[in-house]
């Protein structure tokens, strides 16, 4: 009925590590946590509108210590998941979503990060998103792997970002 007044407040999930679940008494739930921007005066209610972010960490990071075998390839690592889908646009990225993961990369300290999306592009190395990625590698020192995607082999194989940032390492079968 859009009542919130019962609802509790909640904490950044940085800070408190809060998840909310809409839904429940319809069957479809929908995990969400909430993230402040702008000293507040922006509100981000984030949800999962892709799991290929959650598969790929899980690849990277899974940790196993009674069944090394099924350990991922860097086991136990920490990792700082940023969503950059947008659900109203089919869970593709935006701009907006790829600077605040990068500001949030450099904020905590990230060694690396991993792109693991991809689409076609007009020009390499052009706009605001590209300067920000190129900076992160060559200014702050993170070191940035992209894949090539899925279109080839053809005119386009290679898309954004993977085949687009010349600070970036590309990687493909």
């Amino acid at each position: 009925d859009g009542d919130l007044t019962a609802a509790s407040p909640m904490a950044p999930f940085a800070v408190e590590r809060q998840t909310g679940v809409l839904g429940q008494k319809m069957g479809a739930e929908l995990t969400y946590c909430v993230q402040v921007y702008e000293q507040g005066a922006k509100l981000s209610i984030v949800t999962d509108a892709g799991s290929h972010g959650t598969h790929v960490a899980g690849i990277v990071g899974a940790y196993f210590p009674s069944s090394p075998d099924d350990n991922g390839v860097a086991p136990g690592v920490q990792i700082l998941a940023c969503k950059i889908g947008d659900g109203r646009l089919d869970s593709s990225e935006t701009g907006t979503g790829l600077i605040r993961a990068l500001m949030a990369a450099k904020q905590y300290g990230c060694d690396l990060i991993n792109l693991s999306y991809g689409e076609p592009f007009l020009e390499a190395d052009k706009g605001r998103v590209a300067e920000c990625f190129n900076q992160a590698s060559r200014d702050w020192g993170i070191a940035v792997f992209a894949s090539a995607g899925n279109n080839g082999p053809a005119l386009c194989t290679l898309g954004a970002p993977g085949g687009c940032l010349s600070e970036l390492i590309s990687v493909g079968t």
